[in-house]
């Protein structure tokens, strides 16, 4: 009996335990993770890089500050207005057209300059004085009461705006918009003013 009780123990065979599962290859779930998962690294990557490059562009820069500008109109003094508009119009002015053509200008010369090259034909001599007198003006003239309104100092931040498209797209788009229509470049700008401010 021992010994077919050994023989019978020594045939038995130990406890096997399952094999180990391979992590190769993955469930399907997995692939569906990873996938999602570059996706969303694609297109967060794209996202950064068109964010820099919008902010790299001198245009939406200017845009940006345009924008703040005439949310502040109604809230800053006249005075720091219009030393911010004169400042935007003057390095958007020195960026289209070359700092040798209009850095040094100042006064009526800067005025007349400007009216000469405004894409829009604004007429900066006549309306754009309180640019050359209001940022340097005392302190007790820094409110609205000096004569100078909110809608004026507005009407001087929305002319800017003709200067902020690309050259070939005013001569193409928007000179045929003013032929096509009849209408005048100043209801150009009100209509790029809607389009900008949302106002």
């Amino acid at each position: 009996m021992n010994a077919t009780l050994t023989a019978t123990l020594e045939s038995l065979r130990d406890i096997r335990c399952l094999d180990a599962v391979p992590w190769w290859p993955l469930a399907p779930g997995w692939w569906v993770v990873i996938a999602v998962l570059v996706a969303l690294l694609l297109i967060g990557g794209v996202i950064a890089v068109w964010m820099a490059v919008l902010r790299r562009d001198w245009r939406n820069a200017a845009r940006h500050e345009l924008h703040e500008l005439g949310l502040r109109i109604h809230q800053a003094c006249a005075k720091e207005v219009a030393a911010t508009t004169a400042e935007l119009l003057r390095r958007i002015a020195m960026v289209r057209h070359g700092r040798t053509a209009c850095a040094g200008l100042i006064g009526e010369a800067w005025l007349r300059w400007l009216t000469e090259h405004d894409p829009a034909g604004f007429p900066w001599l006549e309306r754009g004085r309180i640019l050359l007198a209001l940022p340097y003006a005392p302190p007790r003239d820094q409110a609205y009461a000096t004569g100078t309104t909110p809608d004026e100092l507005r009407a001087l931040v929305e002319a800017i705006l003709p200067w902020l498209e690309p050259q070939e797209s005013w001569t193409t788009s928007s000179k045929n918009w003013v032929q096509k229509t009849g209408k005048s470049a100043m209801e150009w700008i009100t209509l790029q003013r809607v389009r900008y401010f949302h106002v």
